[in-house]
C-alpha cells in the first residue's frame, strides 16, 4: 500500500527510454485496454500509465476535448508538445493515471482509448514504440458500459476526421437519433474503423480479447 501511494504521488524510479514508451495500447472503451496493459506492464517491468490524455485525469491535457479533433493536433504546436509530455519519463501523473505498485520501472506502459481517430500521427511521434490494439465483441463492449451506465462517448469534435471514410448511410447512421445502445455500437465503429485503418504499419498489432482468454500463453507470446 505504501509504494502504491508513493507512486500515486509521482514517486518512482523510470530507467526506460526519455520520450519512447515501451508500449502503447489502445482499443475501444471496455475492450480489455486496462486489463492488457496491466499485464504487459507487470511483464515487461514497466510503469503502466492509465488514459493520460483523460482531461479529467491530466491537469496537462485539461484544454483537450474527450476525443480531439485531429487536424487540430496536427496544425497547433501546443497539442503536439503536450502528447509528447504526458508520454515521457517525466510525466508525473495522478492518482488516477498512476497505477503501478513498484518504485522501479523499466519504462512506461501507456493504455489509452481518447486517441484511437488519430493513433496514426501517435504512430508518427512515437515511431518506434509499438501500438497493441485490443479488439472486443461489440456486444460485450455496449453491454459493458450499459450496466455502468455510461454515457456515449462523444465524437463530436473528431467526427470531421471520420466522416470521409463513411459511405452516406453511414453518416444518416451517426446523426439519427437513436437507442443509447445503438449510438454505442455506432461509436464502436467509428473508433475500431479509425484503428484499422493503420493495420499496414509495421508499428501495429491487433489482439482480440477472446483469443487471449483462450489462448492468453499463445497470444500473449506475439505480443510480446
Amino acid at each position: 500500500k505504501l509504494v502504491r501511494r508513493l507512486n500515486w504521488r509521482g514517486v518512482f524510479f523510470d530507467s526506460g527510454n526519455d520520450s519512447e514508451p515501451v508500449a502503447i495500447v489502445a482499443g475501444y472503451t471496455r475492450s480489455g485496454t486496462t486489463f492488457l496493459g496491466r499485464v504487459l506492464a507487470n511483464l515487461l517491468h514497466a510503469r503502466p500509465v492509465h488514459e493520460p490524455l483523460n482531461p479529467a485525469s491530466s491537469p496537462e491535457v485539461s484544454f483537450f476535448n474527450e476525443r480531439e479533433s485531429r487536424s487540430k493536433l496536427i496544425s497547433d504546436r501546443r497539442y503536439n508538445a503536450t502528447l509528447r509530455s504526458v508520454f515521457s519519463k517525466s510525466f508525473k501523473g495522478t492518482r488516477l493515471t498512476n497505477t503501478g505498485s513498484r518504485l522501479f520501472y523499466d519504462g512506461r506502459v501507456v493504455k489509452v482509448v481518447r486517441a484511437n481517430h488519430y493513433a496514426d500521427h501517435l504512430s508518427e511521434l512515437f515511431n518506434a514504440c509499438p501500438f497493441v490494439v485490443i479488439m472486443r465483441n461489440p456486444y460485450a463492449c455496449v453491454s459493458s458500459r450499459l450496466k455502468l451506465n455510461w454515457p456515449v462517448p462523444d465524437h463530436s469534435h473528431c467526427f470531421e476526421d471520420i466522416e470521409p471514410y463513411l459511405s452516406q448511410q453511414q453518416k444518416d447512421m451517426y446523426h439519427r437519433e437513436s437507442s443509447v445502445a445503438a449510438k454505442l455500437a455506432i461509436s464502436w465503429c467509428l473508433d475500431n474503423l479509425m484503428l484499422l485503418r493503420n493495420r499496414e504499419r509495421e508499428n501495429f498489432l491487433f489482439v482480440h480479447y477472446e483469443s487471449i482468454l483462450v489462448r492468453p500463453e499463445e497470444e500473449l507470446t506475439r505480443v510480446l
